[in-house]
């Protein structure tokens, strides 16, 4: 029972036919972190395993399958989506849909996947750039926010100076 699971240590990679395959259960599409280690990793193709029932006719079906699609544009790696409910969709490494079944309706599709070797910057360093920014706009922050700032009558009496110097004539 489910008692006896517990969480693994890493994801493990399927090979199959030649391609290394992660799998990705139901939302976890979602986190880039697991795509890109997936793909550092050694993963060639995406493969996404999901039940979008419990979202029911929303907007969140399509929204996760626009996620899928940035994940192979990160990695650029493919990815297979399949849905028990629709959408299933393959998507190519430059994040093109090129098959695709509706939202509750029974259907299937034939498509090649295609994959590269290539690694993208994202796949080699991760989130750095993006904590790297952070840091730095954190840092502006604090910065603006401890530097003593001259008073009111300091910034009118430095205007009149550069006013004067100038040779202001009203």
């Amino acid at each position: 029972g489910f008692g006896d699971m517990f969480a693994g240590r890493e994801q493990t990679l399927f090979e199959v036919h030649g391609a290394a395959l992660a799998v990705l259960i139901c939302y976890e599409s979602v986190f880039p972190n697991l795509t890109r280690t997936a793909v550092a990793r050694g993963a060639n193709i995406l493969m996404n395993i999901t039940n979008d029932a419990w979202y029911g006719k929303s907007s969140a079906p399509y929204q996760l399958l626009a996620m899928a699609a940035m994940r192979s544009v990160e990695t650029k790696a493919p990815m297979v989506r399949v849905a028990n409910t629709g959408i299933s969709a393959v998507i190519q490494s430059d994040g093109t849909i090129t098959a695709r079944t509706s939202l509750f309706k029974r259907g299937t599709e034939t498509e090649y996947v295609y994959w590269r070797q290539e690694r993208t910057v994202y796949t080699q360093i991760g989130d750095i750039f993006a904590e790297a920014c952070l840091a730095l706009t954190l840092l502006a922050l604090i910065v603006a926010l401890i530097r003593p700032r001259p008073s009111s009558t300091e910034q009118l009496e430095e205007l009149a100076a550069i006013i004067s110097a100038n040779g202001h004539r009203s």
